[in-house]
């Protein structure tokens, strides 16, 4: 995708409440215990100023979008108004119930599931809620059987790096239409407070990131990597989404509170550079949440790309 040519996109926090409590969470405190949360009516009050039409995904989140009591509603004004594609990103674990699951995959046309690892002692301990990884597994299953489309998202944490290969082998050996998308962490609120549990380096990840990639392009299941691209060998780059800086400068944010603005943790953490990749020739290519990671870590893993070295960019 050209920058040139990038989509719009929406955000919208319909709700502040989550049913877990990860580790590894970005959302500060304050949001989470806010109880805020997006009624129908003041949701259809922002759309009347705003031209939704002209926006091509809509990505919906919370807290957890699921626990909100009228998701159902919101979901109908968004799919009655917009031309554009309808993203959930939840954990999936309200859905369970089959029927419920069923009236979602109506109005969404992508789920973005954030599994951590396949073990299941260990997906718990990173929720902090017991049952967790249980319940997940059964509402991915449903969407399975509703043949939706799903996003499974993993993060670059201590406690899942090295089962990334596992993972997306687990992930093809149970879903038929899916995508693999490895992420870092925004070390930020939780995750920041517990940086020192989760942390690890790119250069630790480096082989397990590229051996499930490795995996991917075998068995022809569509993947993206968002990490430093200097820190994986070239021949993956086309793995990194091409346009995402442009994507986020065109896209808006609506909060539970009904704020309107720019996506300004996304701008901030992905476009904001450290100074050290102001040189490279990828900086326009290359996306990743940086801020949190150089300030625990340093730059001394990242190494500009001055010229040309191979691979798609």
């Amino acid at each position: 995708m050209n920058e040139r040519n990038a989509y719009r996109k929406i955000y919208i926090t319909i709700n502040s409440n989550c049913n877990n409590n990860c580790i590894n969470c970005l959302l500060p405190k304050d949001f989470k215990s806010s109880g805020d949360i997006l009624s129908p009516s003041k949701l259809e009050s922002i759309l009347t100023k705003i031209p939704i039409q002209k926006y091509d995904i809509i990505e919906i989140s919370g807290g957890e979008p699921t626990l909100h009591p009228s998701l159902i509603d919101i979901l109908y004004i968004l799919k009655s108004r917009s031309h554009g594609k309808i993203v959930l990103l939840t954990n999936a674990e309200n859905l369970v119930d089959y029927k419920f699951a069923k009236t979602i995959c109506e109005f969404v046309d992508d789920f973005v599931v954030t599994l951590y690892t396949s073990n299941e002692k260990m997906h718990d301990f990173i929720t902090q809620t017991p049952g967790s990884f249980k319940k997940k597994w059964v509402g991915l299953s449903n969407l399975s059987k509703l043949g939706a489309k799903i996003h499974i998202k993993t993060l670059l944490m201590q406690q899942t790096f090295k089962t990334f290969p596992d993972l997306i082998k687990f992930a093809n050996s149970h879903f038929t239409n899916f995508h693999f998308n490895i992420n870092s962490l925004h070390m930020v609120n939780n995750a920041w407070d517990n940086r020192a549990v989760i942390g690890v380096r790119f250069s630790e990840a480096k082989p397990y990131i590229e051996e499930a990639l490795d995996y991917a392009e075998e068995n022809n299941i569509i993947a993206s990597a968002f990490v430093p691209m200097c820190v994986i060998d070239p021949y993956y780059w086309h793995y990194f989404p091409v346009g995402f800086g442009e994507i986020i400068k065109r896209s808006i944010s609506i909060t539970p509170n009904g704020k309107v603005g720019k996506a300004e943790m996304l701008l901030r953490e992905f476009i904001n550079k450290p100074a050290k990749c102001q040189r490279c020739i990828l900086k326009n290519r290359c996306y990743w949440p940086w801020e949190g990671y150089v300030n625990y870590y340093g730059e001394g893993e990242l190494s500009p790309i001055i010229k040309n070295e191979g691979g798609d960019i």
